[in-house]
């Protein structure tokens, strides 16, 4: 959607055209006769603020179309950030899998080891193992308490 200067002609003072072009549309600004010096220097200085407005009408759009272009890439750039972290996501979702899968692997391989009559007896063991271990802390902190006092 740019705005091109496609004509500017002169004959004899007598006639002046400027054709502009956008997406099909023409506009044609015409000036058939002009009389005196100043009136035509007037004209001059009018057709040169509007080659100077269109200049800079142009200039907007191209900066436009890059901003859009800017735009279509930031939305591009999301696009991919969103399928970024769907692949991470999923990866967590595979390591998660994996430890289930070893910790499965173990509960088979512990299945063959110790025979499932057995293994209420195990928990017994652990909770008088962890009885044990907590008296023995203690003991040892009383220990330490009571050393500590007498310095």
């Amino acid at each position: 959607m740019l705005l091109t200067l496609t004509r500017l002609w002169c004959r004899h003072l007598s006639a002046w055209s400027v054709q502009i072009k956008e997406a099909g549309l023409t506009i044609k600004v015409r000036h058939v006769k002009i009389s005196n010096r100043s009136r035509m220097q007037r004209y001059l200085d009018a057709q040169n603020d509007l080659l100077r407005s269109l200049d800079a009408l142009n200039d907007l759009l191209r900066r436009l179309d890059a901003q859009k272009d800017l735009q279509r890439c930031l939305d591009s750039l999301n696009d991919l950030q969103r399928c970024l972290n769907a692949l991470n996501d999923l990866l967590r979702c595979l390591d998660a899998l994996n430890d289930l899968l070893r910790c499965l692997n173990d509960l088979d391989d512990l299945q063959y080891l110790v025979p499932l009559p057995a293994i209420p007896k195990m928990k017994k063991e652990y909770k008088n193992l962890r009885r044990t271990l907590r008296e023995t802390t203690n003991q040892k902190d009383a220990w330490w308490e009571g050393r500590a006092s007498f310095h």
